[in-house]
């Protein structure tokens, strides 16, 4: 039976550049590989069966796994921190050297299974080249400190500093100035809600754009009132 790659998700072509990218995964695609559930009977019309798809697991990605009555638990390690994926049961999943065979799967688990493979994606794609978030700060003496306590102490030109504290997976790097932040982790998740909540202290001021943005966002300015 033939055999043809297909891409995680649509959502997902951004990420498949960057993981393209990186010199570690560049002989890596395609990682997810299915058998064709299309037949036709003697009328030739089309019957739809049971599709298996094959999950690939790159040599650089570190993992372990772990079986469960939930299903199949896969680990994937890193230093910066570990990323855990659970496939249900129902996939039928079976893990042999480095390759996951999932299936026979109906149509019906097809929208489950397409926020698996993008989950499984994202997890390999973190611990192998990491996601990043960078933001920066508008304003006279808007600045951040990082100190080892991983806790974050920002002057956002309040009447008091504001405190955060940073994930343990999460890197912050600072610029020589200390007006600019860059946020890197294996987990997208984490990175990308600490990012948020760094935003949501000080958001951007519609008129004299003080605050704190993601960098590369453009802000759009209003116009204030005008003296007669």
């Amino acid at each position: 039976m033939s055999q043809s790659h297909i891409l995680p998700s649509r959502n997902l072509k951004s990420a498949l550049a960057i993981y393209a990218a990186n010199k570690i995964n560049r002989n890596l695609k395609p990682f997810l590989f299915e058998e064709p559930g299309l037949k036709y009977d003697s009328d030739g019309r089309d019957i739809h069966v049971p599709q298996i798809y094959r999950v690939i697991i790159p040599s650089p990605v570190f993992f372990s796994q772990t079986v469960t009555k939930e299903g199949l638990q896969l680990i994937f390690t890193s230093e910066r921190g570990d990323i855990s994926i659970l496939i249900p049961v129902k996939f039928q999943p079976i893990l042999r050297n480095r390759t996951v065979n999932l299936g026979p799967i109906d149509f019906q688990f097809h929208a489950a299974l397409r926020t698996l493979i993008g989950a499984l994606y994202r997890a390999m794609l973190g611990v192998t080249k990491g996601y990043q978030e960078k933001l920066k700060t508008v304003g006279v003496g808007y600045k951040g400190r990082f100190e080892e306590s991983r806790l974050l102490k920002m002057a956002l030109g309040y009447s008091h500093p504001v405190h955060y504290l940073i994930h343990r997976t999460v890197d912050v790097k600072l610029s020589r100035k200390n007006n600019r932040f860059n946020l890197q982790g294996p987990n997208p998740l984490i990175v990308n809600q600490a990012a948020a909540d760094l935003y949501a202290f000080k958001k951007p001021d519609v008129y004299n754009g003080k605050g704190l943005r993601y960098r590369g966002y453009k802000l759009v300015k209003k116009e204030g009132k005008k003296k007669k």
